[in-house]
């Protein structure tokens, strides 16, 4: 995963953990999105994603209550308020 740039989507809807399965695509850029997930997600380490991608994995992710997706400040920083609240009117909390 250390060079791979790209991901087209995945169905991750029915998964229970993918908090750290990211946690070395620091190369990862493009994200085709990962269905409707529900469980906390950590791609902070994946500091080059395109605001494209973010919103494929925000616009696809299932209405839950109390999860994370945890962006970083980096790809943070990317996206502008409106975007960031597509994903906290679904319950989530960017970090």
């Amino acid at each position: 995963c250390y060079a791979l740039t790209t991901i087209g989507k995945l169905d991750l809807s029915a998964g229970t953990d993918f908090y750290s399965a990211w946690g070395v695509c620091r190369a990862l850029t493009n994200l085709g999105g990962f269905g409707a997930i529900k469980q906390n997600i950590d791609l902070s380490a994946s500091s080059k994603l395109t605001v494209y991608s973010m919103m494929n994995v925000i616009n696809q992710a299932a209405t839950v209550t109390g999860k994370t997706m945890k962006f970083g400040s980096a790809n943070l920083n990317k996206l502008n308020n409106e975007q960031k609240a597509v994903a906290t009117s679904k319950g989530w909390t960017l970090a």
